[in-house]
């Protein structure tokens, strides 16, 4: 097996089948979270709009989208695509699209996105808040919350740095005077220095993830009702809730050792290229991408909702009920039948709904009826006064 991966044209049909498939997963479930409706939970046949504007959702899945186009475009070199005048500048271009923009830069952002998104769901959560003997007035009175739930600013942070540092990276290799990319590999000071900055970015993200799935299954101890379930319930709890997180993390360690290995047989007198072996393309290029991949596209297949959208209320039902009303109109309708109880005529009442002037003073629909009786020539000697200020009414909640 190894030494038909040696073969470039092997290995980019390998990389074509297997980022095409999950390019064309991702473009599905991308026009899904910008375009589509949200599925209802309690009624599945429910429907209701979704969420505006960018959420990390579709963040995760923009990026990862653009890092499966380029890396199908890189592996697509390997089989005889052209991508520039030259065969030597085609593959380093291809080599650029491949390891350098769509494994470092927009793969690494879009991992980053699902883990920045774990740590913020965890941080939400109602499934108690301590860690370990901790109790939540020390958890959070001593800045340990804060300082959990900053390493997600970390990840996105090196993911700006990355991507910065590729382009400049990508930018030397495009003006080398290498002939080869080999030559450039084995020469290139920026190359190594990028290799390592890389690779040990990968591993500390893992470790952030293996951190991420303490803190959630800490948080899952936290649960009351947790407690009382079966040793097999549990199990499967944990299982699903776990097996992503856990295969993530193990896939971004096992590819910045790779990275690093790589770097450390720029230094060697081998003139084999390790970036070009079987190992490479199997532990380092395509196990942690497809399986990663795979389990967040699952995980976050769901469309964020509106927020005006009612969970299990189909669309017929919302607009039978309408929007909810602001309290400055609920208070105009409280005056209305504040104005014809007082008249306790509500044929006779002068009233008019139809007409209503929101302007209307106060002072004129809340008064002794006696003075209104009066003004339409009625002599009801019944009174009632009522209070004037919109301050007793607005507190209870309208």
């Amino acid at each position: 097996m190894g030494e038909v991966l040696t073969n470039q044209h092997t290995v980019g049909w390998y990389g074509i089948i297997g980022s095409g498939t999950l390019l064309l997963i991702a473009t599905w479930r991308l026009t899904a979270h910008l375009w589509g409706w949200c599925p209802g939970v309690i009624n599945r046949a429910a429907e209701g709009p979704r969420a505006e504007g960018w959420t990390m959702r579709r963040a995760f899945h923009l990026l990862l989208f653009i890092a499966m186009f380029l890396e199908t475009l890189g592996y697509a070199e390997f089989i005889g695509l052209p991508l520039a005048a030259s065969d030597e500048m085609s593959e380093k271009v291809g080599y650029g699209l491949l390891e350098i923009f769509g494994r470092c830069n927009f793969e690494f952002g879009a991992y980053s996105v699902a883990t920045s998104l774990w740590f913020l769901t965890i941080k939400s959560s109602r499934a108690g808040q301590g860690i370990d003997s901790l109790s939540n007035d020390h958890f959070y009175q001593h800045g340990l919350c804060r300082k959990f739930y900053c390493l997600p600013a970390t990840i996105v942070v090196a993911f700006l740095g990355l991507s910065i540092h590729s382009i400049i990276v990508f930018a030397s290799l495009y003006n080398s005077d290498y002939d080869t990319l080999h030559d450039w590999k084995e020469n290139s000071h920026l190359h190594k220095v990028h290799l390592v900055a890389e690779g040990c970015w990968w591993t500390i993200h893992g470790i952030l993830v293996l951190f991420c799935a303490w803190l959630m299954y800490q948080r899952l101890l936290a649960l009351p009702s947790y407690q009382d379930l079966a040793v097999t319930v549990k199990t499967n709890i944990v299982t699903r809730m776990l097996v992503t997180i856990l295969t993530c993390a193990a896939c971004y360690i096992v590819r910045g050792g790779m990275i690093i290995l790589a770097r450390v047989s720029l230094s060697d007198d081998d003139d084999d290229d390790f970036e070009n072996g079987g190992k490479w393309w199997i532990i380092a290029m395509w196990v942690p991408t497809l399986f990663p991949s795979i389990l967040l596209l699952y995980a976050f297949r769901r469309i964020e909702r509106g927020p005006s959208w009612i969970d299990g209320v189909s669309l017929e039902t919302q607009e039978v009920l309408g929007d909810p009303k602001p309290p400055q109109l609920i208070w105009q309708e409280f005056k209305r039948i504040l104005y014809d109880s007082n008249d306790e005529v509500s044929e006779s009442s002068p009233f008019d709904y139809e007409t209503y002037d929101t302007d209307f003073e106060d002072s004129e629909i809340i008064k002794p009826a006696t003075e209104r009786k009066k003004s339409n020539g009625s002599n009801s000697l019944i009174s009632f006064s009522f209070p004037t200020d919109e301050s007793l009414f607005q507190s209870s909640q309208f």
